[in-house]
């Protein structure tokens, strides 16, 4: 859990994390919600994709080839 929030600066622990003050179900309760912020935030960024894939093209199993091509493109960056 330390090594996530290091890691992450912006999930915005500050002294309470160094001086180890912070209970277990807080730093559970921090770590969700930025997981939850973070799938919010992608989906968002999929929608938009998909969005601009359908305004892009004449069908939408060209958009569909489009949207498969970035899937394909994500998959072999991670």
């Amino acid at each position: 859990m330390e090594r996530l929030l290091r890691a992450a600066p912006n999930l915005q622990v500050s002294r309470q994390l160094r001086t180890k003050q912070m209970s277990q179900e807080k730093l559970d309760l921090i770590a969700e919600r930025a997981r939850i912020r973070h799938l919010k935030a992608r989906n968002l960024l999929i929608l938009e994709a998909a969005i601009a894939a359908l305004l892009d093209t004449e069908t939408p199993q060209e958009a569909a080839t489009i949207l498969r091509e970035h899937a394909d493109l994500l998959v072999q960056y991670f």
